[in-house]
């Protein structure tokens, strides 16, 4: 530490004006030009002084290359759909050897594979965000497959499907969100990772 309050406003080569800022350097530094070619251009940027073919043949190669990006887009979203629908059935296939088959439905958005629970089971106790054993038998089917997935899952909570009032909570925004609190803790006392749900 004394070596570096010491250096702390002392003089510096850099600053006299020397011409070799470092102790042992030496000043041979040479200006090398740099040859601009044959045709160096009047100093205009991009395509202002191309003629109409030269034109076209830039306007041609950004189409191709805009094509072969919305290709390989297209064959990214595909191979990602393609992944999803193996995971859906995994999950199926899992569901229906518990004859659960029904009481889920998939979809795929733009945040991926949805399993929405719509069983005429009640998965929650009314007005309240504790699992009933319909919702855990759900959950814990579904929980094995999703824990080997690397994916992040994000978790929905929901009210009742009718306009009722909540009894003990503030509102049904509350309460939707403890029924997704209760289920991310479901899911990870199953072996799904905490950060991989939000």
């Amino acid at each position: 530490a004394a070596g570096l309050s010491e250096g702390f406003g002392a003089e510096s080569a850099a600053f006299q004006g020397r011409a070799a800022p470092l102790d042992g350097a030496a000043n041979t530094a040479e200006i090398v030009q740099i040859d601009p070619g044959p045709n160096p251009g009047d100093g205009k940027t991009g395509t202002s002084n191309l003629n109409k073919q030269q034109l076209q043949a830039v306007q041609a190669a950004l189409s191709a290359e805009s094509r072969k990006k919305a290709q390989q887009d297209g064959e990214a979203a595909a191979k990602e759909a393609e992944d999803l629908k193996k995971v859906e059935n995994k999950i199926s296939d899992v569901l229906a050897t518990q004859k659960l088959l029904g009481q889920v439905k998939f979809t795929i958005d733009r945040r991926g594979l949805v399993v929405t629970i719509v069983t005429n089971e009640v998965v929650f106790a009314g007005n309240r965000a504790d699992l009933n054993p319909g919702g855990e038998k759900i959950l814990s089917a579904i929980a094995p497959t999703l824990a080997k997935l690397k994916n992040n899952i994000e978790v929905d909570g929901h009210t009742n499907q009718l306009n009722a009032r909540t009894t003990f909570y503030p509102s049904g925004w509350e309460l939707s969100a403890a029924r997704a609190s209760t289920t991310v803790r479901y899911l990870g006392g199953n072996g799904i990772a905490k950060n991989r749900m939000s």
